[in-house]
């Protein structure tokens, strides 16, 4: 055994007990479907695309519709594979792509530019070959117009942003999800991570959260690769992923530099979060302040 993989669906608090399962069902088939391929890269991309194509999660195919009505994804990889002359990739309000986390790996194989975002990120994709995909399901059509009616707007209608800053507080606790996963080959000690999103609820068109930004919501050094999911405008602030890692060089411990991520950021910002981790060891980490997170494992 050599290969560790450790997969995430989500973190929530309000979920009922049939989509927890759904979750929990779609996890443990995503690692059972990544493990199988030839290279760590692969096996986490692949892991990741598996929850990407799954319509009742937060990402790709599920993602949560912004306040505008139109899908904008975000994903982001991370490795300390020296093979990559960049070692992160990330691409920022995607459209119409259904794999962002495909683009983000092609991203990184060009070793160029950091981040694409916006139209620039759609053009790369489709000149790299990507098919455009319609992202907007019945369910997340459903979900944009109950979030619509909870500001009292009508379809199309934009609340000013001065309502949502004034309603943070209601709408905090809305704001969770996301996908990811971690894996390391302990022979070469070779970490990568790989997160993917759909957004959140009540997001203000073209808001870029936590979840593909280095060091906010996705981390990988010599030491860990860190996946995170959660508030991502509090996880921006706080630097969860970043965070784990700079706990992990006090602690060794990558349990304990978890929980101190996730204590840290409910006690400075009282944020909600889970954070899956691994060390070059094939030590697993896995934390959450949230009532759920479905998470699961796979080795080879």
């Amino acid at each position: 055994m050599s290969i560790i993989l450790v997969a995430h669906a989500g973190a929530w608090n309000e979920k009922s007990e049939v989509d927890k399962q759904i979750d929990i069902k779609a996890v443990n088939d995503a690692v059972n479907v990544g493990i199988l391929k030839d290279n760590l890269i692969d096996i986490a991309v692949e892991t990741v695309v598996f929850l990407e194509n799954h319509e009742k999660l937060d990402a790709g195919l599920g993602g949560i519709l912004q306040l505008d009505g139109k899908p904008r994804v975000d994903s982001a990889i991370a490795t300390n594979d020296k093979r990559y002359a960049k070692r992160y990739a990330g691409i920022l309000q995607l459209r119409d792509i259904k794999n962002p986390s495909r683009v983000a790996k092609r991203l990184l194989e060009y070793g160029y530019h950091a981040i694409l975002s916006g139209d620039g990120a759609m053009e790369f994709a489709f000149k790299e070959g990507f098919e455009r995909e319609n992202l907007i399901t019945d369910e997340t059509q459903n979900a944009l117009q109950a979030q619509l009616e909870f500001l009292g707007l009508s379809e199309g209608e934009l609340p000013n942003y001065s309502e949502l800053a004034n309603n943070k507080m209601a709408l905090d606790s809305k704001k969770l999800s996301t996908v990811g996963a971690v894996a390391v080959d302990t022979q070469t000690a070779t970490l990568v991570s790989v997160t993917s999103t759909g957004g959140l609820a009540f997001g203000y068109p073209c808001r870029v959260g936590d979840t593909a930004l280095f060091g906010h919501g996705i981390y990988c050094d010599e030491f860990v690769a860190v996946a995170c999911t959660g508030e991502g405008d509090k996880m921006i602030e706080y630097m969860s992923a970043l965070r784990v890692g700079l706990f992990y060089k006090e602690t060794h411990d990558i349990q304990k530099s978890v929980q101190m991520a996730v204590d840290g950021l409910k006690n400075e910002l009282n944020g909600e979060c889970g954070l899956i981790a691994v060390d070059k060891y094939g030590h697993i980490g896995i934390a959450k302040s949230t009532s759920f997170l479905a998470t699961a494992t796979a080795v080879k």
